[in-house]
């Protein structure tokens, strides 16, 4: 499949475009400063901003959050390659797991290898996140994906 996009390090001057996309899928822009300088992944079609994802490492796992397609660029395997790409960031960083939650999209995720994880049980770390601790609702799935196998 061709691509009409790049997906690129994303930064502070990408904010103002992604609360637009953010706000549309009904996902919490809360402190997605924290995965910035090097945790923002952003596709760009035209120079346009038209998806992205962030990687927050808690210790060592990470939070997969803020994944997000403009709704004109899905069906195109724009957020198949935005997880990619924030997992090869994920593994090269050495983290040995991604968590995530969701209201939305439980159906996509497992599709792509993550699977339901208690949300109680999640590391330390992770469910010290603002993600998991207050923005995101008791009522969104946890699930999550190893990177590597555990030592």
């Amino acid at each position: 499949m061709s691509t009409d996009w790049i997906i690129e390090t994303g930064d502070a001057r990408d904010l103002p475009a992604l609360q637009p996309l953010l706000a549309a899928a009904d996902l919490p822009p809360d402190e997605l400063e924290a995965v910035l300088p090097d945790g923002l992944l952003v596709a760009r079609a035209g120079g346009r901003l038209v998806g992205a994802v962030a990687l927050q490492p808690a210790g060592d796992h990470g939070l997969l959050r803020s994944l997000v397609v403009d709704p004109a660029w899905r069906g195109r395997g724009l957020g198949v390659a935005l997880v990619d790409a924030l997992e090869t960031l994920a593994s090269d960083r050495g983290l040995r797991a991604l968590y995530l939650l969701t209201e939305t999209a439980g159906e996509f995720f497992p599709r792509h290898g993550y699977v339901p994880a208690d949300r109680a049980r999640v590391p330390a770390a992770v469910a010290a996140t603002a993600e998991f601790s207050s923005v995101c609702p008791g009522s969104a799935v946890c699930l999550a994906k190893p990177l590597r196998p555990l030592a």
